[in-house]
C-alpha cells in the first residue's frame, strides 16, 4: 500500500488536502512490529508520535516490584506518544506490539 493511502486511513489526517497529505507522506515513516516486538522503552529520546495503520499496542509502565501495569491498548486508526513532544522529549511508558503492526511514525 502506497505511503499516502495508509496514512490516508488515520482518522486525523483523513481529512488532509491532498498537498497537505503529501507533505506528511514525505516527512512520516513506516514501522512494521511484529508481535511482542518493542517499539520503544520509558526514557529513550522521542523521535516523534506514532499512528496505528492496523494491529494493537500496549503501553505500560513497570512498577517497582516488577508488575506490569497497562495504561493503554492501542489500536488501528489511533495515536499515541503524543506527550512525548513535549517536556524533556523522551517517551513516557514502554510500547509493545501485542499482534503484527504497521505504525507511521510522524517526526
Amino acid at each position: 500500500m502506497a505511503p499516502s493511502h495508509g496514512l490516508a486511513l488515520i482518522p486525523i489526517f483523513a481529512s488532509l488536502e491532498p498537498p497537505d497529505l503529501e507533505h506528511l507522506t514525505a516527512i512520516a515513516v513506516s514501522r512494521p512490529l511484529a508481535a511482542g516486538e518493542h517499539l520503544f522503552f520509558d526514557g529513550d529520546p522521542s523521535e516523534g508520535f506514532f499512528a496505528v495503520e492496523s494491529g494493537r499496542i500496549k503501553i505500560y509502565k513497570m512498577a517497582a516490584d516488577g508488575r506490569e501495569q497497562v495504561l493503554h491498548l492501542v489500536g488501528t486508526g489511533q495515536t499515541f506518544a503524543l506527550a512525548s513532544l513535549f517536556g524533556e522529549g523522551a517517551y513516557l511508558a514502554n510500547a509493545e506490539a501485542v499482534q503484527p503492526s504497521k505504525l507511521w511514525l510522524i517526526p
